[in-house]
């Protein structure tokens, strides 16, 4: 021990000097002031970190999802990025709450809460900037390798920071505090609720990027204020956070700033010059953040880019592609009277249909924002089409809308519908490739109209275009008697029914194109006499290519094509994923579930050779004693960091599935998915405090609450696909959609319940094993430690729940599987919860 103390003397004695002023003047002797400063106000600084954190977690994710072209592997990366670097900081803290003081601990974190909001607006900067510093061209992917180096070095800082407070205020809280591991939880996450609701309902709207950093910046120095006990260090924070909102609530103070880092983000991107010298050099005209997305439109000699997400989203004015595009669409029936474009390129695409004698063409766009960014640089053509009385724009979820015309009443059908949206890049986006999709479609068409929609391809369709495209016919194929697919470098599907007029044949479409008579500029009918899109060999060479190919239909319960997407980023970046994520196709959810069944029975059986060796029972004052050392202490604390790691993996996996479900069931509903999240946190602030009820009242009690808990998650896991069979076959049509959204509200928030309790729990068990700390207080040594190892189990847990469940399980197995293979873990998760039970003996009746 003598030389453990020596080992880091030099370390304590640097930060000691650094924060000698501040502790000096700080730190008051008496109980009854620190009573009644430590209480309060760490409960308060919680409150402020949880604002804190969800903040800058939404706030750079949606950053971070602009430069990377966000899919599911991106998102997955941030997540996880996230929450393992938060991990580490609690790792980190674990060391710092067994060696220093209260006092170092204190001035420790009010140096760290000011840094924190000082940081934050430099993140955001790094991430506008990052293309530049990773040499990325215009256009390209970054490959993942690079991602995850970024991720690292720009989250960092803040996520250390966020996972070093937590423990630290625990420590801090267990002087003064009963439960006070289970308060400081229940009100971070109390705060980190009251965060995503107001972010979703009301800051997304009346925020840019800047103004909400500045507001998280203003909570935390808020919270660094409350923890200092020198007047003049208080009031200097005070002032720093009143400063800090004053930015946040007034735009025009960070309008210059946030003008600026938007300009140079795209001058990483390549899309603005380094200098804009020239007079015709592309001008950044617009851009803004809507509830959906990021938006920007860039003018370059007379042409408009309209960026989504980063992506091209529109060009215009481009008549020779939008003549091309619609026409081409148009000749398998020139006599439509009423279509529906859902997503596609307004500027090009609307002017362009409303030359068709069409009584009414319905637009379907989510982002209203959209409009609003076009509106003042609008082409003749397109503001006249704007103005047409046929033209009606709905401003919903496509989805949502189709399966609600669906089951309208007295509604006329379609007799062409147009899907022109985004492939499907995220599990969100691949909503418009399903198989449900699709039939809601094939219920909204008239008996002889057809659907219409594309994905990128390759000329010869190998690789994971092929696979893609092959997923899309086949879903295809189970709505529609009919399907017809081109050849080129992009796979236009055209399907209807039996009496459907879709065809390929060249003399047909000429001659259907020549008679609709229309005034085009660049489109002539001839282009099918020659092109290659619908040459005989070709089409024939693709009808049989693609019918090779093993790929299942796509569905909302197998969201196949989302991880063929994720293998064409892969190729595309030169991340060189392919191999890797050929290998996971390959596996097999049985043999997944055996390996974890395999591994729980193996713990348990290790269990109980253990336990076999301790002939006495043991007493709960004598089960502190079990973290002196030895095999039994390792194993017994080993089990239970993985109970939390798999609790911790079973919830975000649960939160990722429900929403997923959400989508699916009653459209992409952006509005409610800031609510759900804050169901989950809430979910998790009751849990915490509801756990002491169990760790009162005596350890029989808190092994059965983790025992029925493990149980509440695997019977949630097995139901949750048998609810979504049900709702979205259509054999529960008895239940109100405002019953099956509750329903979800409920699950998500009894899942975060569960996580609450558990955490709680599990600190618990951590802190009775843990070792004493020679010339610390043992009891809040010993909360800070294991308050530091519960949160980084739960966090690397839920870290790889976000990766693995979003890019692999659901994608690749689908709900179904997915769900049953987190039921099996939690079964070997009660296995080891048993194994380390059977280590420290059967406790004799529930004593406390």
């Amino acid at each position: 021990m003598a030389k453990t103390q020596h080992k880091y003397k030099g370390f304590n004695l640097f930060f000691k000097a650094l924060f000698d002023m501040h502790t000096n003047m700080s730190w008051r002797r008496d109980n009854n002031a620190v009573v009644a400063i430590g209480g309060n106000r760490l409960l308060m600084l919680m409150v402020c970190m949880g604002v804190f954190a969800l903040l800058a977690q939404i706030l750079l994710l949606r950053e971070f999802l602009v430069v990377f072209f966000g899919n599911e592997l991106t998102i997955g990366a941030v997540f996880s990025a996230w929450l393992v670097l938060i991990g580490a900081g609690s790792l980190l803290a674990a060391f710092l709450v067994a060696r220093w003081s209260e006092e170092q601990l204190r001035a420790l974190l009010v140096a760290l809460l000011v840094l924190a909001a000082f940081f934050l607006p430099l993140q955001v900067w790094a991430i506008r900037v990052v293309r530049t510093a990773l040499h990325v061209a215009y256009g390209e992917y970054v490959p993942f390798l690079s991602m995850l180096a970024s991720l690292a070095a720009i989250l960092a800082p803040g996520c250390l920071i966020i996972g070093i407070v937590f423990p630290c205020a625990c420590r801090l809280a267990a002087r003064n505090l009963s439960f006070a591991v289970s308060r400081v939880y229940a009100l971070e996450s109390l705060g980190s609720m009251a965060a995503g609701a107001a972010f979703s309902f009301w800051l997304v709207w009346v925020m840019n990027p800047l103004a909400v950093a500045a507001l998280a910046g203003a909570f935390v120095l808020s919270g660094a204020a409350g923890l200092t006990v020198v007047r003049t260090f208080r009031w200097m924070l005070g002032l720093a956070a009143l400063v800090f909102m004053i930015l946040a609530c007034c735009p025009v103070c960070l309008a210059p700033l946030e003008r600026a880092s938007v300009e140079q983000r795209w001058r990483s991107f390549g899309a603005l010059p380094s200098s804009s010298s020239s007079p015709s050099a592309s001008r950044l005209l617009a851009a803004c953040d809507s509830r959906y997305q990021n938006l920007a439109l860039i003018a370059t000699e007379g042409q408009m880019t309209l960026y989504a997400g980063g992506q091209v989203m529109a060009v215009f004015p481009d008549a020779v592609t939008g003549e091309h595009k619609i026409h081409f669409i148009m000749a398998q029936k020139p006599d439509a009277r009423r279509v529906l474009l859902i997503g596609g390129n307004p500027g090009n695409d609307i002017p362009e249909l409303l030359k068709y004698p069409l009584e009414q063409l319905v637009h379907v766009e989510l982002d209203e924002k959209i409009g609003r960014l076009l509106a003042p640089v609008a082409t003749s053509a397109y503001a006249q089409a704007l103005r047409d009385p046929r033209l009606v724009q709905v401003h919903v979820d496509a989805p949502r809308y189709v399966k609600q015309y669906s089951r309208g009443e007295g509604r006329f059908p379609f007799d062409a519908v147009l899907v022109d949206a985004s492939e499907p890049a995220t599990i969100a986006l691949n909503r418009f490739y399903t198989q449900e999709f699709f039939r809601d479609i094939c219920s909204i068409l008239s008996s002889n109209g057809f659907l219409y929609t594309a994905v990128g391809a390759s000329d010869d369709l190998q690789g994971e275009t092929a696979f893609l495209s092959a997923s899309i016919a086949k879903t295809l194929h189970a709505v529609f008697d009919r399907v017809l697919v081109t050849f080129g470098t992009q796979n236009k599907f055209f399907a209807g029914a039996t009496n459907s007029p879709i065809i390929l044949v060249r003399a047909t479409l000429f001659r259907r194109s020549s008679g609709a008579d229309l005034k085009t500029r660049y489109f002539r009918p001839e282009y099918f006499l020659s092109t290659d899109e619908i040459s005989p060999d070709k089409l024939d060479f693709v009808e049989r290519r693609l019918a090779a190919i093993p790929a299942p239909a796509n569905s909302v319960l197998k969201p196949v094509s989302t991880f063929y997407q994720i293998a064409l980023w892969s190729r595309f970046s030169g991340s060189g994923l392919e191999s890797l994520l050929t290998r996971f196709a390959r596996l097999r959810p049985g043999w997944m579930a055996g390996a974890l069944l395999g591994f729980g029975v193996v713990c348990l059986g290790m269990g109980a050779v253990l336990g076999r060796r301790r002939h006495e029972v043991i007493s709960v004052p004598a089960r502190r004693s079990l973290g002196a050392g030895g095999s039994a202490s390792v194993f017994y604390r080993s089990m239970l960091v993985l109970v939390m790691a798999a609790t911790g993996l079973c919830g975000m996996a649960l939160e990722l599935i429900l929403i997923f479900i959400f989508q699916s069931l009653l459209g992409y509903v952006y509005s409610k998915v800031g609510l759900i999240v804050a169901m989950f946190m809430l979910g998790l602030t009751l849990g915490a405090f509801g756990a002491p009820c169990f760790i009162r009242r005596g350890t029989c009690l808190r092994w059965c609450a983790m025992m029925g808990i493990e149980i509440m998650l695997i019977a949630e896991a097995a139901c949750i696909p048998w609810l979504m069979t049900g709702l979205s076959s259509g054999l529960m049509p008895w239940i109100p959609w405002g019953w099956v959204e509750a329903s979800i509200y409920g699950l998500i928030a009894g899942s975060g319940a569960l996580v609450g309790v558990q955490f709680a729990l599990v600190n618990e068990l951590l802190k009775n094993a843990a070792p004493a700390t020679p010339g610390r207080d043992t009891l809040a040594s010993g909360q800070g430690i294991a308050a530091a190892i519960t949160n980084a189990a739960d966090l690397a847990g839920a870290a790889l729940g976000a990766l693995v469940v979003g890019v692999l399980l659901l994608p690749l197995f689908g709900i179904t599987a997915a769900c049953y293979l987190l039921a099996v873990l939690k079964v070997a998760s009660l296995l080891c919860l048993l194994a380390a039970q059977r280590v420290i003996g059967v406790v004799k009746p529930c004593d406390a």
